[in-house]
């Protein structure tokens, strides 16, 4: 990990000049000293988040959903009550030894099953007594499909949300469209308010394209509408024009410069809210132990698809290289792919240490391996982000903020960041 320190020196910071923008490398390295755990694996998949596909159906066709407009290619295609307790059984059966368990609706737009999600609370919450669990549960939705009952619901259950909002007007109705191709900015944005009168722990994810990049600087137009919990993603899966080329990551890696220190600024002003694309790294450096892995995926989490079977993920779905089995093999627990960041660029990368690796889907799709977890262009964007976290972690201990800033955002309660 002593790598992680010397980029400082070496120039590699910031690549412009602004008054206290410098760390000083010892007493930096001297207050974040990180601890080299032992890396130990599972003997099977500990499920401590399930993610349930209830509904492969959505109001609108994002051009660059990765699940075919939420139907991944079998539309309208419901999970049945059956399915829903069976996958909470397999769950139950092989869950982590921790107190608590969490499930996550997902679709499509889960909320069109929202009958069956209050189904699966109930199970879920009388499984959870008998094995003396405490669970959790979270929503990813597109805000469109939002009733009163809803709303008291999710409130009165504690549930965590995801709402897809793609930072401007501009850049959600550039690809975010119903599917008469109207725009669904001003209609999302109307659900993300009325979801936020009784549950303020929404997690807003912002997707970049090649045609929207530019608009991440513009992220105060999220506070605007009352977001306090956001992170920005790059799109995935994409083949047209609409992925980023090499030349649009070197332009965000750069963008990350000034939004750390736009972010700083807003801190040390009092405005204190989630950006995610840098909190995520200052809670691991203030944690001071190596991450093992950027993602848990079969290692204590879990996808479900509207008929049973279990994939390595969300963006797995539909895919024979990430079938894992179905829950109603209810004696075949899932064992560990064993996703290995001690392979290719991973090995010598100065982050690793903090990193764990990448998406390993990212890594499946630039590689086909799917045991693969660098993707080259990606990578250049977390060590970009890890670089502007320490940048922000330094400042904020300097000036004696940082326990206070950190206790304070949503994301210091959250074991997981919601699947998206």
């Amino acid at each position: 990990m002593a790598e992680v320190y010397t980029f400082e020196e070496n120039g590699e910071l910031f690549s412009f000049d602004i008054n206290n923008m410098t760390v000083s490398h010892d007493e930096f390295h001297e207050s974040t000293a990180i601890v080299n755990t032992e890396r130990t694996r599972n003997d099977i998949c500990r499920i401590k988040f399930m993610s349930l596909h209830v509904a492969h159906e959505c109001p609108l066709y994002c051009e660059y959903c990765y699940g075919s407009g939420g139907e991944y290619d079998t539309p309208s295609m419901r999970m049945s009550r059956s399915t829903m307790m069976q996958a909470v059984d397999y769950l139950f059966k092989y869950c982590t030894n921790d107190n608590i368990v969490h499930i996550n609706f997902f679709g499509g737009e889960p909320l069109l099953a929202f009958d069956l999600i209050k189904e699966c609370v109930e199970y879920s919450e009388d499984k959870a007594q008998k094995y003396g669990k405490k669970i959790e549960f979270s929503v990813s939705t597109s805000a469109l499909v939002i009733s009163q009952e809803i709303i008291d619901f999710i409130s009165q259950h504690n549930f965590s949300v995801s709402v897809s909002i793609d930072g401007t007007k501009y850049a959600h109705d550039k690809h975010r469209k119903f599917r008469n191709q109207n725009t669904s900015y001003d209609k999302v944005v109307a659900g993300f308010k009325q979801l936020m009168e009784k549950n303020d722990n929404i997690l807003i994810t912002a997707t970049l394209t090649h045609h929207t990049i530019d608009e991440i600087i513009k992220y105060h137009d999220l506070l605007d509408i009352g977001a306090n919990n956001f992170r920005f993603k790059t799109v995935t899966g994409m083949t047209s024009d609409i992925k980023l080329v090499d030349e649009d990551y070197d332009r965000l890696a750069t963008m990350y410069e000034r939004l750390a220190k736009m972010y700083l600024d807003d801190i040390l002003e009092g405005k204190i809210y989630d950006f995610g694309d840098f909190t995520k790294w200052l809670h691991r450096l203030n944690k001071k132990k190596t991450v093992h892995f950027n993602c848990t995926a079969t290692e204590d989490y879990l996808n479900v698809d509207p008929n049973g079977e279990i994939y390595i993920c969300h963006k797995y779905v539909g895919i024979p290289n990430g079938r894992l089995g179905n829950v109603y093999q209810i004696d075949s627990p899932v064992k560990p792919l064993g996703f290995d960041t001690e392979i290719g660029k991973c090995r010598n990368c100065w982050a690793h240490n903090l990193c764990g690796g990448g998406c390993y889907y990212d890594g499946f799709e630039t590689t086909g391996n799917s045991y693969h977890t660098c993707n080259t262009n990606k990578c250049k964007i977390h060590r970009s982000q890890i670089k502007a976290a320490i940048y922000i972690y330094y400042h904020l201990k300097q000036r004696g903020f940082l326990d206070s800033f950190l206790q304070s955002i949503t994301s210091a309660s959250n074991a997981y960041q919601l699947t998206v």
